[in-house]
């Protein structure tokens, strides 16, 4: 028989375990003892980029997984994904942009240095 194990904490799916004969029930031969965190149920969904199949209670669904995922936000505060269930915020930009303000007033003071005239 197999079942579907999940995260104890996340509850996202894991991996199918196949049972043998040591996991039937001693008091019932003809039952299986389903390990923690498993279900007899198979995930019917299939998780594309940036998602994660989880156990809901129920059944399997998907949510967003953007774990991992570092940035900025347009104030220029950083940010890191840490868990399942979490989206880009709207203002998210894959840069810093005070580093980059930073460096463009560097180039624009340098440029400017090269087009004025000599004092004497």
């Amino acid at each position: 028989m197999k079942v579907y194990a999940f995260d104890s904490l996340t509850k996202e799916y894991l991996k199918p375990i196949e049972l043998n004969e040591g996991d039937k029930n001693p008091f019932k031969k003809d039952e299986f003892l389903i390990p923690a965190n498993a279900v007899k149920k198979w995930p019917t969904v299939s998780a594309g980029e940036n998602q994660v199949i989880i156990f809901n209670g129920s059944g399997w669904s998907l949510t967003s997984d953007f774990r991992g995922v570092s940035g900025w936000l347009q104030t220029g505060e950083a940010l890191e994904i840490k868990e399942i269930g979490k989206t880009l915020p709207a203002d998210f930009i894959d840069y810093d942009p005070v580093l980059l303000a930073e460096e463009k007033t560097t180039e624009y003071e340098q440029a400017q240095s090269l087009t004025e005239e000599p004092t004497t």
